[in-house]
């Protein structure tokens, strides 16, 4: 049986829980992580979530979302979820939001509450997703996903939301954002070469910016984690789109069933 990391509101492991019964009315905090995978052409593999997920089930979101085992390092964890749920074994991983923390709660009650530092993953190895956990991919363009998740086009889990707010302040091109400090990550999350390759597999001109600790508290309201309200709900002003290619229709997906979602203020110690 797997169990997660429950962690304090400092971002120390404070103990242990088993993965199929830690998600319910009052689930505690615990480490999480969020993976974003991109191909060489820069575009981003979208998955659907499987329809027997206990938490937004059918939704379209990220590339892969997980928890670490205890006493495994985050970026091992990344790896062995993509390979177990997409078959994707050899990536290049960047750590770009060490710091992300958010709750969510769906219609029926059940909370999603993590700190969930964030990678952006490089590979063009084709998917073979286990229908168990993904119910459909799709690669799509970076600038028109976030064109069409800000129009509301696209429906999207409410995590996806509020990191692709953050993402989009990273820089217009994936293949070009700059690795975050590993310092940076929660005291739970930090093990030897957590962040792994010193080169990337794409080669790109880096351009370097500062990683900001966010502390305000985003609240979202209706029935949707679109991010049509974006801007004014998470305050940040979203890139425009400057693409013209067209992504492939949504098929099989429908709006995730959110009663709330808040980006949570991180009280993580500032490293020295």
């Amino acid at each position: 049986m797997e169990h997660v990391v429950l962690l304090d509101e400092t971002g120390f492991a404070c103990g242990t829980a088993a993965k199929t019964a830690v998600h319910h009315a009052q689930t505690p905090l615990h480490l999480a992580f969020s993976a974003y995978l991109f191909n060489e052409s820069g575009q981003l593999l979208l998955t659907r979530r499987a329809e027997s997920k206990r938490t937004w089930p059918g939704v379209w979101t990220n590339t892969c979302c997980g928890h670490p085992l205890p006493g495994e390092p985050v970026s091992e964890s990344v790896r062995r979820r993509l390979r177990q749920e997409l078959g994707i074994g050899a990536v290049e991983l960047v750590l770009v939001l060490p710091r992300f923390r958010y709750q969510a709660r769906m219609a029926n009650g059940v909370l999603e509450n993590e700190v969930c530092p964030v990678y952006a993953a490089y590979s063009d190895a084709p998917p073979a997703p286990d229908p168990a956990e993904v119910a459909e991919t799709r690669w799509v363009d970076w600038d028109q996903f976030c064109a069409e998740v800000r129009t509301g086009q696209q429906t999207i889990s409410p995590w996806c939301a509020m990191q692709l707010a953050e993402l989009m302040t990273l820089g217009p091109k994936p293949l070009t954002w700059a690795p975050a400090d590993a310092a940076d990550l929660p005291p739970a999350a930090v093990r030897p070469e957590l962040s792994t390759g010193r080169r990337r597999r794409f080669s790109r001109n880096r351009q370097h910016r500062p990683h900001d600790l966010h502390s305000v508290i985003h609240r979202r309201g209706g029935p949707h984690a679109s991010a049509g309200g974006i801007g004014s709900v998470f305050g940040a002003r979203p890139r425009a789109s400057s693409s013209s290619t067209s992504s492939s229709t949504s098929s099989g997906t429908r709006p995730p069933a959110v009663h709330s979602a808040h980006r949570m203020p991180t009280k993580l110690p500032m490293p020295v």
